[in-house]
């Protein structure tokens, strides 16, 4: 029995002078890159560049992902309010004569019939805004009295309205707000502040 706790002995002594030596190992190289200039240069070089990477390519990237992972539900709760905007000061009712919002109308509903997407889509006119045409995330579609009336014909006002489905149904508005956040939870992170990431997340 002596002779085996001698032994073990001396194996866990060897193992601790062995991680020592690890460690010392460690702390030498960590010490050396620290007080060398251009190893500090050279990490703050490939940290910014993998944060820029980050941003450019993987925050798209993941985003998109997400975003249409998620159900359509979620466009209609980043839509809440969109009725109360329309109704504002911001929009007048349109000046547009009725017969050619119904013919836009008719036309907006064969391209709406021939979409495989969830969304409602609806489409509305209003006077305001200059020259203009957007999309909620839940579908409702404005186009403004100046674009109407700049347009040469019916065909480049549905143009503008394919854009805008298109926006919908990519769900860009989603993958923005995703992007943002996404972006601004790395910066507090970053910054060391993970009372306001916590709260964040």
């Amino acid at each position: 029995d002596f002779c085996l706790s001698r032994g073990l002995g001396d194996v866990y002594k060897r193992q601790q002078q062995q991680d020592k030596q690890k460690t010392k190992g460690l702390l030498y190289w960590v010490n050396r890159m620290e007080s060398r200039w251009h190893y500090v240069v050279l990490t703050a070089i490939v940290v910014i560049s993998m944060s820029a990477g980050m941003i450019i390519y993987g925050l798209p990237a993941l985003s998109k992902y997400i975003a249409l992972a998620l159900p359509v539900s979620i466009d209609q709760q980043l839509s809440e309010g969109t009725d109360a905007l329309l109704e504002s000061d911001l929009f007048k009712t349109s000046e547009i004569p009725l017969k050619r919002q119904q013919r836009i109308a008719i036309a907006f509903t064969d391209i709406i019939n021939q979409l495989d997407d969830e969304h409602s889509f609806s489409l509305v006119f209003r006077r305001g805004l200059g020259a203009n045409a957007f999309a909620f995330p839940s579908g409702v579609i404005v186009v403004t009295d100046g674009l109407l009336n700049l347009a040469e014909s019916d065909a480049e006002v549905h143009a503008v309205l394919l854009h805008e489905m298109g926006h919908v149904v990519n769900r860009h508005g989603l993958r923005l707000l995703l992007q943002g956040s996404v972006a601004t939870l790395l910066l507090t992170t970053i910054t060391g502040d993970f009372s306001v990431s916590a709260g964040f997340i």
